[in-house]
């Protein structure tokens, strides 16, 4: 149950035309070639979206991973997880910010490792994906470079391509038939203009699209 006793409860009374205008964050720290789960509990007052965030607690405060949950007065558990590529010093945010107002209730927040390698070969087939990855990019927010890295498990035709707020198609990084295996390729922004960004990944049946923020 979360009721606000035992559990972090916002109120969130003002409008706000910038999400991170209003965050709540754990600052931890993080090492290379480690992965962490991290999990929590969340639920509001009425509908309301809100943003979870792993962002360095330094400049240049990339952000290495997001995610947006709708919470309604129904508590909701999420699980998400995140490779670290260097030891660093980040934060756990949550972006309240926005034109809805309620009251947002966290509980049973949790950020554990769960991989940790020991040699250099057994680190490469442990931390291989899976199933079809697309990750965040990095840097994230970026300017105006920033790298997409995906993997696929099996051999697919794939296509990779950025889109702007309205939907509207900006570029195309991958169109061509790709291996399996991991790939990554590098988005250069210069010549657009700054803000939110969503670049979509389809590879078979496989579609996921993530977004990403260039400030110049």
């Amino acid at each position: 149950m979360i009721d606000g006793k035992y559990s972090a409860k916002i109120n969130v009374n003002q409008s706000s035309g910038t999400n991170w205008h209003i965050q709540f964050a754990q600052p931890f720290k993080v090492f290379a070639q480690r992965k962490y789960k991290i999990e929590f509990s969340a639920k509001s007052s009425t509908y309301k979206n809100i943003q979870y965030w792993i962002q360095q607690s330094h400049s240049p405060f990339q952000i290495l991973k997001s995610g947006s949950i709708n919470l309604n007065n129904n508590v909701q558990t999420i699980i998400d997880s995140i490779l670290i590529d260097q030891n660093d010093n980040v934060r756990l945010n949550f972006v309240l910010g926005s034109v809805q107002l309620a009251t947002v209730w966290l509980d049973d927040i949790s950020i554990v490792e769960t991989f940790t390698g020991t040699t250099d070969v057994s680190l490469d087939n442990e931390l291989q994906p899976k199933d079809f990855t697309l990750f965040q990019n990095y840097p994230n927010p970026f300017n105006p470079r920033t790298t997409i890295k995906y993997f696929i498990p099996t051999s697919e035709f794939v296509t990779l391509k950025v889109y702007d707020v309205l939907g509207n198609e900006v570029a195309t990084l991958v169109d061509e038939y790709k291996t399996a295996g991991s790939y990554e390729v590098d988005f250069d922004a210069a010549g657009l203009s700054s803000g939110v960004y969503f670049y979509k990944l389809q590879s078979g049946s496989f579609v996921e699209s993530k977004k990403m923020i260039y400030l110049k």
